[in-house]
């Protein structure tokens, strides 16, 4: 049932077209296991590289995981964590993660900091639209949940996370994990998860940053869609895609189609 909910989100707008917008190249490095970082040349989905140019080599890898996470307002984390688990981010915790960062990057010859506008930020990822990520577009959601479907994903787990900064107010977020592999998220959960997630597929968002890491220690390649700036009262002008295999595009929303509701 749940399923049938949450590819229903997606379906309500099929016929669109890609967007030419900066990505950075599909090539793989490393052996295959990693995406390049550079650039993609126009109208190309590879790098100048000579190696990468022309599509020539391994690409990258289709990911074991993706992670979708959607920022929260205080009001609606505390209505997922009436059904979902809530997992505290410590600073001590981000520093371990960013460790664990460094070593991932380090592990395939990257540095782990892009620099300029992520200056301090410690990535051992792929930036998939540039470190900026989605710019000057108003993005919805929901095709992202048929498209994972489609590819074989199935929700692993969800739960809110709570980030404590020093200084500063708490910072929430909703996890969704979709996995090839292993064992699906408890039933009673996912059944709220399903109403809920399609009205907050529905919204809008105006800052998205796709991540296509390199494995982690246990071999697992992660992909990572954070979702930001939700918006109400505003139309959408594209939709973030999945391929199924290894990379995630824009698509543009026909005008003749009507804007999805907004959560208020």
């Amino acid at each position: 049932m749940v399923r049938d909910q949450l590819q229903g989100a997606g379906k309500r707008r099929t016929e669109m077209s890609i967007l030419a917008v900066a990505k950075t190249c599909k090539a793989g490095v490393d052996g295959g296991t990693a995406r390049c970082r550079n650039m993609a040349m126009e109208g190309s989905d590879f790098c100048s590289l000579p190696a990468h140019k022309d599509g020539k080599g391994a690409v990258a890898p289709t990911p074991d995981v993706v992670l979708t996470w959607f920022k929260l307002s205080e009001g609606w984390a505390a209505r997922f964590r009436i059904f979902l688990n809530t997992k505290i981010r410590s600073p001590r915790r981000q520093r371990e993660l960013d460790k664990k960062h460094v070593a991932q990057a380090k592990g395939i010859r990257r540095s782990p900091q892009l620099g300029g506008i992520r200056k301090g930020i410690v990535d051992s990822g792929s930036p998939v639209f540039g470190p900026a990520g989605v710019t000057g577009h108003r993005v919805w959601a929901a095709n992202v949940i048929e498209d994972l479907f489609t590819a074989g994903y199935f929700i692993g787990n969800a739960l809110v996370t709570e980030k404590q900064i020093l200084g500063r107010k708490p910072e929430y977020r909703l996890l969704v994990e979709w996995r090839l592999e292993g064992e699906g998220f408890a039933e009673t959960p996912s059944e709220f998860l399903g109403d809920l997630f399609i009205e907050f597929g529905d919204a809008i968002f105006e800052k998205v940053l796709v991540w296509a890491n390199p494995p982690n220690e246990k071999g697992v390649v992660v992909h990572t869609v954070n979702f930001g700036g939700r918006q109400s009262g505003k139309a959408t002008d594209c939709a973030l895609r999945f391929d199924g295999v290894n990379d995630w595009l824009l698509a543009a929303i026909p005008p003749e189609v009507p804007a999805a509701p907004v959560l208020a």
